[in-house]
């Protein structure tokens, strides 16, 4: 479980992973996700909409646009719990399942073909941290701020 940070803002993650059981055993996955945590309140279940998502699973990429409902990240007093999105006009059908926030439980993607073989993957999930320019740019911002109070502070 990942804990996001209080400041509002797009939080972004990647996360990959491997089917562990059923006919698509070893396959692997990978995507990104991204979010505006700016309602999240951190008491309680909330879900947030996702405002991006892309979601490689054999050989084909999927989006936003493909979900069955709109796809959230959930939480559970403020602890992110995963992704829930879903889409069944693609064979097999299959979800990313966002953990229950009960101890031992983790976020996981379900599958069920069309001749009813079932499976399910594990997968880890990674915050995408800040580019270091985006760093400078809001350092260099900060500076110029604090410079310009100082020279209006002198002028009075």
């Amino acid at each position: 479980m990942i804990a996001p940070t209080a400041e509002a803002a797009l939080v972004g993650y990647d996360f990959n992973g491997t089917i562990d059981s059923g006919s698509l055993l070893g396959e692997s996955y990978s995507g990104s996700f991204a979010y505006d945590n700016a309602s999240l309140t951190n008491s309680g279940l909330e879900s947030i909409n996702l405002s991006s998502l892309t979601f490689n699973f054999l050989s084909t990429s999927f989006d936003l646009t493909h979900a069955e409902f709109t796809p959230t990240a959930d939480f559970l007093d403020g602890l992110f719990l995963g992704v829930s999105y879903a889409v069944s006009a693609f064979a097999p059908e299959f979800a990313l399942v966002s953990s229950s926030g009960l101890p031992g439980d983790a976020p996981y993607l379900a599958y069920q073909s069309l001749s009813g073989d079932a499976g399910f993957g594990s997968f880890n999930i990674a915050a995408v941290p800040l580019p270091a320019s985006a760093w400078l740019f809001a350092s260099g911002l900060g500076w110029m701020v604090s410079a310009r109070r100082r020279k209006v502070a002198e002028r009075r």
